[in-house]
């Protein structure tokens, strides 16, 4: 199962986190689980409970996209006002590989007509199989 934390951070923290340590839970327990319920959130996979999530893979991005443009009407806003926010060098952005939220559409209209682009390499990465945890700022 991969872990969603830094297991040396929790120890040192003292955190415990119980659907990873005592009761370890992985996405297929959660699909499951969702299966044996009387009702369905009738939301996608690539939606999850993150929409416009920065880890999420560009592929599901571009699904999102698709299906909302509007989920990144607030990460276009927060660029805009709050770009140079904050102690880091440069602009701030949301997505992965220091990508603006206009970067991000911009590679949508580049490969949006790509019937390969799910399968690419350039698409995969961990995405929301990785740590939901905020980054910090130093």
């Amino acid at each position: 199962m991969t872990r969603r934390v830094n297991p040396k951070t929790a120890k040192d923290r003292k955190l415990i986190y119980p659907l990873i340590d005592p009761w370890p839970r992985d996405k297929q327990d959660v699909l499951d689980w969702w299966e044996d319920q009387e009702f369905d959130l009738e939301i996608d996979e690539f939606e999850g409970n993150c929409q416009g999530c920065f880890k999420k893979s560009l592929a599901k991005h571009f699904q999102q996209i698709e299906r909302d443009p509007s989920v990144y009407d607030f990460h276009r806003r927060m660029e805009k006002e709050h770009m140079y926010t904050g102690p880091q060098k440069g602009a701030r952005v949301f997505f992965r590989g220091n990508t603006s939220t206009e970067q991000l559409f911009k590679l949508y209209e580049e490969h949006k007509n790509d019937p390969k682009r799910t399968q690419r390499s350039l698409y995969e990465n961990g995405g929301c199989s990785e740590s939901c945890e905020v980054l910090e700022t130093l």
